[in-house]
């Protein structure tokens, strides 16, 4: 059980509250912009030393899920086309604002393309029984792919990064020295959560089991390595401050 003040400062919105989504402005800093239609992912050159991907959920299409096709496979399949054609790009952007997660199974199959070795990367804990104590803890343990992109990886988060995009955010930075760029966030790592507003404005999340993710738990914050706000003056320009302070930060190293 996790309550929560309303988090006033959603980043669905640039710094002065205006709607906010990162691929209405892309499409300005991709020099060959394709999609993945299938999976609705946005990747291409920013350069010739970077690469950006663009993820806006890990959630099984609704009619894959009615047609019980294989979706985990098929994302495995998806993203490992687009490691390899950047497999040897010095950095990797890869864009996670306003993911809101989706099946764990679809992001561990983005991570085992960037880790090296096996890693124990959640523990899951259950409740069994009335008792304050009775859980029980299941560990899982991801293994690293056959394909290995060793560069640099560079994230975008904002406050709208949760669930399953928060185990992959946290898999990224813990496991694979990964660097955070957009807006610290509070992790929202319960399972299945199902939220509700309260009269005073506060939301009750209730969730059917809770993960620890190398050891960060629901509500830990997640701290960005470089902290920057869009805001509705750059997005009428067309420009994304977020995207431009990681350009910054490659040009430097």
């Amino acid at each position: 059980i996790r309550l929560v003040t309303p988090e006033v400062e959603s980043n669905l919105f640039t710094k002065d509250k205006k709607y906010y989504n990162p691929r209405d402005v892309i499409y300005y800093y991709l020099q060959d912009p394709q999609n993945n239609v299938h999976k609705n992912l946005l990747y291409g050159s920013l350069n010739t030393q970077t690469a950006y991907l663009h993820i806006p959920t890990f959630s099984t299409p609704q009619n894959e899920q009615l047609e019980g096709i294989n979706d985990s496979a098929e994302w495995t399949e998806d993203f490992y086309t687009i490691i390899e054609k950047y497999l040897d790009t010095p950095y990797l952007i890869i864009d996670l604002r306003n993911n809101t997660g989706g099946d764990f199974t679809n992001g561990r199959a983005l991570l085992q393309y960037f880790i090296s070795q096996s890693s124990e990367l959640t523990h899951n804990y259950r409740k069994n029984g009335p008792g304050p104590n009775d859980y029980y803890e299941s560990v899982f343990q991801i293994t690293p792919s056959s394909l290995h992109y060793s560069n640099q990886v560079i994230l975008l988060v904002n406050k709208m990064t949760y669930s399953t995009s928060d185990i992959l955010a946290i898999g990224l930075k813990e496991l694979c020295g990964a660097h955070l760029i957009g807006i610290s966030n509070r992790s929202e790592t319960v399972g299945n959560p199902y939220p509700r507003e309260l009269p005073n404005g506060w939301l009750l999340t209730l969730g059917s089991f809770n993960i620890s993710v190398l050891g960060y738990v629901d509500g830990d914050m997640i701290d960005v390595d470089t902290q920057v706000w869009n805001t509705q003056d750059s997005y009428n320009q067309n420009r994304d401050l977020q995207l431009e302070a990681a350009l910054d930060w490659i040009a430097a190293q």
